[in-house]
């Protein structure tokens, strides 16, 4: 049971580390982008002015 705990503990440990510094942009890139894009987003569809006929 305390090497069950002891691998949970060393596990929640390793898990909350500190981000790392090596995925940085290279240099001249364009910005990140925000998602999602506007720019893509499709036209909302105005809505009939007919009545569904049953």
């Amino acid at each position: 049971m305390r090497k069950a705990i002891l691998v949970v503990a060393l596990l929640a440990l390793a898990g909350c580390g500190m981000k790392p510094h090596f995925p940085k942009a290279p240099p001249g890139s364009p910005p990140p982008k925000t998602y999602p894009d506007p720019a893509s987003d499709p036209k909302p569809v105005p809505p009939s002015s007919e009545k569904p006929q049953q």
